[in-house]
């Protein structure tokens, strides 16, 4: 396991049982999806503020999946990264479409979303 690597989730788990490792990890992760954020900006200039925030959040959740999961320890590995990569550089660059806040997840027809409700 790289050093780096082994140290952030060294600070995440630590994160959980004392305050002051809370506070560096919340920095360090703000100061990613800002980064990611202007990268994303970068690439696609024309999306406004709140979605370069989704956007720069989403891409930063896969990047934090993916410690758990590394490439040595994974038969798939290679299709994983470059499966990630794709993701990513999609969440990124794709044209911006208008966020329905309202709209259900699931169609309302769909009898198993009726019977949990």
């Amino acid at each position: 396991m790289p050093v780096s690597r082994g140290m952030l989730l060294e600070s995440l788990a630590l994160a959980g049982r004392h305050s002051f490792a809370a506070k560096v990890c919340e920095q360090m992760i703000d100061r990613a999806r800002r980064t990611i954020r202007q990268l994303i900006a970068g690439v696609a200039p024309g999306l406004d503020e709140p979605e370069l925030d989704v956007r720069a959040a989403l891409i930063l959740a896969q990047i934090l999946g993916l410690l758990f999961s590394p490439a040595g320890e994974r038969r798939d590995g290679e299709a994983l990264d470059r499966a990630a990569r794709e993701a990513m550089l999609d969440i990124a660059t794709k044209p911006a479409r208008p966020l329905v806040p309202d709209r259900p997840l699931a169609p309302e027809s769909n009898s198993k979303n009726k019977k949990r409700r």
